[in-house]
């Protein structure tokens, strides 16, 4: 019997239209963050949080995403792509709305981490299918791409916060949370004519339906044709044999350490130029979508001119050691400069092109069978990063101030130096990859 979820639409479909509603789970997990940096400066009045408050709410959508990537992985793996890739952005429609008409701080906690689980479900599910429909010479660009479209995220994210923050006057946070709900209306109506990979249903052993639907990718966009053995191991045994543990044991910490220094920089940027450069509200929400713009053009300059070309390790060594210099020069700087605001943009910059390697590294190392599996305990160890770092900022700035930044220096040495255990990354066929995991 047919997984639910895997039913093929026989309308044609191109891998770009694909491509574009893979990353829009990024965009959404994007514009929600940001969306809360610009409705943080009117709930901390409102509610009167401390900044043991003000930290939880924030980093609780953090621990709901770990939570989610861990569950859907084995689900994704063993049911199909399909059906998680619908329900989380339903998820995700209907608690947006919710959102805007939290009447405490319980409530939004409450709500913020449910909406943290479908984000969380969506990161394996469409890291895999991108994966799985990308050509190989074009994989490691469009896994990435969901860094990218996530910064973009960010860059709408911080014109609505800052249009209805002039506008929409005390209540402007409910509607900054209900604006989330229009795109991820959008995506939910286009996702629905997204097929199932045809190499999941390969690896499931359902050639036929396989080959309807790779019949349904036209044009020039089609990928390579599929040829993967059926896989009986488990995931779990998979992701933890031999084979593959030390891989997912490298992304996960890499992606866990990065996140714990550039996740809270990422979401309090607002609220930092607010507090510590003595910026307006509307001037910090400016300077965010500016920021925002240049994560968008460099790392879509990074992904399709260096990424392939370099290698991962390479791409990673370079962005964190920027970042490094970068962050225990803004550590040391002891007044506000404008030295301080340049170095500061150069780091946060650079840390956002430390992510591009992660996604391709997450996906492309695993086989069709356990590659959800595998990448949700990546994602899963991101988050908790996340919402460590998140949680721990606002008493760490009100109590060491601007220094704080140094505990982000440290971090991402730690990183840096984790990438000397590492050997150079190559792109992988993932039909190879397959069959060799069948054999091991």
């Amino acid at each position: 019997m047919a997984t639910g979820g895997t039913t093929i639409n026989p309308r044609p479909i191109t891998l770009r239209k694909i491509v574009g509603l893979c990353t829009a789970g990024g965009f959404l997990d994007g514009y929600s963050l940001l969306i809360m940096s610009a409705a943080l400066l009117l709930l901390v009045p409102r509610f009167h949080m401390a900044s043991g408050t003000e930290g939880v709410i924030t980093a609780v959508p953090f621990l709901g995403m770990a939570i989610g990537a861990l569950v859907a992985g084995p689900l994704v793996d063993k049911f199909g792509r399909r059906t998680v890739f619908l329900a989380d952005v339903t998820i995700f429609f209907v608690l947006s709305i919710l959102l805007g008409l939290s009447q405490n701080v319980p409530e939004l906690g409450i709500l913020r981490f449910i909406i943290g689980l479908a984000i969380g479900a969506d990161m394996p599910t469409s890291s895999s299918m991108l994966a799985e429909f990308s050509p190989d010479r074009l994989r490691g660009a469009l896994t990435s791409l969901l860094n990218t479209v996530w910064l973009f995220g960010f860059v709408i994210a911080g014109l609505v916060g800052y249009i209805l923050y002039q506008t929409a006057g005390p209540a402007a946070w409910r509607w900054m949370f209900v604006s989330a709900a229009i795109p991820a209306l959008i995506v939910l109506i286009m996702r629905r004519d997204v097929p199932e990979t045809p190499r999941w249903l390969m690896a499931a052993g359902r050639s036929q339906e396989a080959h309807e639907a790779e019949q349904r990718i036209i044009g020039g966009d089609k990928t390579e044709p599929i040829a993967i053995a059926t896989s009986r191991r488990g995931q779990y045994r998979t992701v933890f044999g031999r084979e593959y543990r030390g891989k997912v044991a490298f992304f996960t910490a890499y992606w866990l350490v990065q996140s714990l220094g550039g996740a809270p920089l990422l979401t309090y940027t607002a609220v930092i130029f607010q507090r510590v450069i003595h910026f307006s509200g509307s001037d910090a929400l400016l300077f965010n979508v500016g920021l925002s713009c240049l994560y968008v053009i460099f790392s879509l300059l990074v992904q399709f001119t260096v990424l392939e070309r370099s290698g991962r390790k390479s791409l990673a060594a370079w962005t964190l050691g920027i970042t490094v210099a970068g962050a225990a020069i803004t550590a040391y700087v002891e007044h506000v400069t404008p030295l301080l605001v340049v170095v500061y943009t150069i780091a946060i910059v650079a840390s956002q092109l430390t992510v591009i390697p992660y996604w391709p590294w997450s996906v492309e190392q695993l086989p069709t069978h356990a590659r959800a599996t595998g990448q949700s305990i990546g994602s899963a160890g991101g988050k908790v990063g996340a919402f460590l770092g998140t949680l721990l900022l606002p008493t760490l700035l009100a109590v060491a101030g601007w220094t704080t930044l140094f505990f982000s220096r440290r971090i991402f040495r730690g990183v840096f130096d984790c990438g000397h255990f590492w050997s150079r990354n190559q792109v992988l066929d993932l039909e190879q990859l397959g069959t060799k995991s069948t054999h091991t």
